[in-house]
């Protein structure tokens, strides 16, 4: 069985919401909520596009429930998505699911954030922990660079899933970068943005019980005029 993943790209075409309301002309006080655009494309893990995948967000403490489904170019949109708050994902198609709670579009999204999502891969075994390679990436103003998803035992070695079957990760960039698709499921590019500005890298992992387990990288944008660091 062949594995899917999908793209969600977190665009923050935000707005700003406020609630509450105010009496006797007293100049009533409310809440101000950020909201944001969800839009992506659902892909197998040979690029093409899967039309009818739904994807569903749990704004959680909102109480609602928003969900968009792909047309036949493989694209969705959801809108009116608050920022801050935890949400749960879940994107399926084909019999394949994946389930991601307690996650928040930060503030450090900026223009916008992408997020990666393995369909149908293999969870990690409890006690394993994530890594994204190599420790030493650099992210260029206007140029992409490749990471790698990491998978490593309770000892520290790295272990990889069986041939037929990818990790259950997902991959989220907020700040100033771009999420672009890696040539599998366990690789990612990260397009650099604003010059000197930060970018933030967020590997997800669904392990067999059910949790979500992370691991992050905070990068700033360099120019491809800065000269490499030093060998060790």
């Amino acid at each position: 069985m062949k594995r899917i993943y999908v793209a969600l790209a977190l665009f923050a075409a935000a707005t700003f919401v406020v609630t509450g309301c105010g009496g006797g002309g007293g100049g009533g006080g409310g809440v101000t909520t950020l909201k944001t655009t969800l839009s992506g494309r659902v892909l197998d893990n040979y690029g093409g596009t899967i039309s009818g995948a739904l994807v569903t967000v749990d704004t959680g403490s909102t109480k609602a429930v928003l969900s968009g489904t792909t047309n036949s170019s493989g694209y969705y949109s959801i809108g009116n998505v608050p920022v801050g708050v935890t949400i749960n994902i879940s994107v399926s198609s084909g019999g394949n699911s994946t389930q991601l709670n307690g996650l928040t579009i930060g503030t450090d999204a900026g223009a916008g954030a992408g997020m990666n999502v393995v369909l149908g891969g293999q969870a990690i075994p409890n006690g394993y922990t994530l890594g994204i390679a190599p420790d030493s990436i650099s992210v260029y103003a206007g140029e992409t660079s490749i990471a790698s998803i990491k998978v490593y035992d309770q000892y520290g070695q790295e272990v990889v899933p069986s041939e037929s079957s990818g990790w259950k990760t997902s991959v989220v960039v907020t700040g100033s970068a771009t999420l672009q698709l890696g040539e599998s499921a366990t690789t990612f590019g990260v397009k650099g943005g604003t010059l000197n500005q930060t970018a933030k890298m967020t590997v997800l992992g669904v392990t067999t019980i059910g949790s979500v387990i992370s691991a992050n990288r905070v990068v700033t944008i360099q120019s491809m005029d800065t000269p490499p660091p030093p060998p060790l």
